[in-house]
C-alpha cells in the first residue's frame, strides 16, 4: 500500500506509516523512530496558499550555507532529549516561503514572544509550529501575602477579542473594499495571540502581584 501510495503524493507512505520516522528519498524511505519528546504543540496556519511545486523550484540548492543537523536530530529523539530537538529545528524551505509571505516570520516569532522553545514552518508551508515544554509540576506554593492582579491581562483578552470580532466583520462584509489577503494575515496572528493569552497560564504569568 505504502508503494502504491507514494505516487499519489511523497507524503502518503509517511501518513500510513505514522509515529515518528525519519524520512529520504522524497518520502518513500521511512526509518522508524522512538517517540518524539513529551511536549505541547500549537499549529497555526495563515490564510494563504503555498505551490509546494513552486517553492521546490525556487530554492536555491547550491546557495544553502546551513542545512539542518538531521543526524543530531535523530540522536535527539532517540535519547529522548527534547533541548536536543529544540535546538537542532531547521527548514531550508523557510528562505523562500518566508520571504514570500511574511506572515510566516510573524507568526514564528509571536510563537517565540509567548512562550515557544522553537518554532518552524512545515514542509513547505504555509503552516508554522510552536513547542512548548509542558511543566512537569505546578508551582509548588505562592507568598501568602501576594494580591494577583490580573485586570491589565483581562483588558488585553478583551481587545483582541474585539479585533477578531472586528476583522471577521470585515471579511464578511467590508466586500471589495477589504484587502482580502492582508485582512486573513491580521486575522490569523490575532487570533494565534488570543489563543496564547487567553488561558490561566498566561494570566498568572504576567499578573500584578502587589505584596500587601
Amino acid at each position: 500500500l505504502m508503494e502504491r501510495g507514494v505516487k499519489i503524493g511523497a507524503d502518503v507512505p509517511y501518513c500510513l506509516m505514522r509515529g515518528t520516522a525519519l524520512s529520504e528519498g522524497i518520502g518513500e524511505v521511512l526509518t522508524r523512530l522512538p517517540a518524539a519528546p513529551d511536549c505541547k504543540v500549537i499549529i497555526a496556519k495563515p490564510g494563504v496558499s503555498v505551490s509546494t511545486k513552486y517553492v521546490y523550484g525556487h530554492l536555491d540548492a547550491a546557495g544553502i550555507q546551513e542545512h539542518p543537523d538531521i543526524d543530531g536530530m535523530v540522536r535527539a529523539i532517540r535519547e529522548g532529549s527534547y533541548e536536543g530537538v529544540v535546538s537542532r529545528l531547521g527548514n531550508v524551505l523557510e528562505t523562500v516561503t518566508q520571504e514570500r509571505h511574511p506572515v510566516i516570520g510573524q507568526i514564528k516569532e509571536l510563537l517565540t514572544v509567548h512562550g515557544a522553545d522553537g518554532a518552524l514552518m512545515s514542509g513547505s508551508g504555509p503552516t508554522v509550529f510552536g513547542l512548548f515544554r509542558e511543566e512537569k509540576k505546578a508551582r509548588e506554593k505562592e507568598a501568602k501575602t501576594a494580591t494577583i492582579n490580573t485586570d491589565r491581562v483581562d483588558r488585553e483578552i478583551e481587545r483582541l477579542k474585539e479585533q477578531v470580532e472586528e476583522l471577521e466583520r470585515q471579511l464578511n462584509y467590508g466586500g471589495s473594499l477589504v484587502d482580502t489577503e492582508k485582512t486573513e494575515q491580521e486575522l490569523t496572528l490575532a487570533k494565534i495571540a488570543l489563543r496564547l493569552k487567553d488561558n490561566d497560564t498566561y494570566r498568572r504569568a504576567h499578573a500584578q502581584i502587589t505584596t500587601t
